[in-house]
């Protein structure tokens, strides 16, 4: 299976949301997480105890935010696909 993500943003562009899960990158872990804003930190999703660093983010496949609106900021760099 393939699945080909929006490309990544600059997380300052971030939903602020803690409903919405996004995929994070951390450069100090030189990976990517799912998480979660809570009010003043990014949290991973999985057990919301681990603050995370992210530089980048783009949505959950399937996620509402998937499809993004015409007037959303251009993206960072070309999109990515997942193997």
């Amino acid at each position: 299976m393939i699945i080909t993500l929006p490309a990544p943003q600059d997380i300052d562009t971030a939903p602020r949301d803690s409903r919405t899960t996004l995929l994070v990158y951390c450069s100090e872990s030189e990976g990517w997480h799912t998480a979660e804003w809570w009010g003043v930190k990014w949290l991973d999703s999985a057990t919301l105890s681990h603050e995370l660093r992210p530089t980048h983010w783009t949505t959950v496949p399937g996620s509402t935010l998937q499809d993004r609106d015409e007037g959303a900021a251009e993206p960072a760099a070309p999109a990515r696909t997942l193997r």
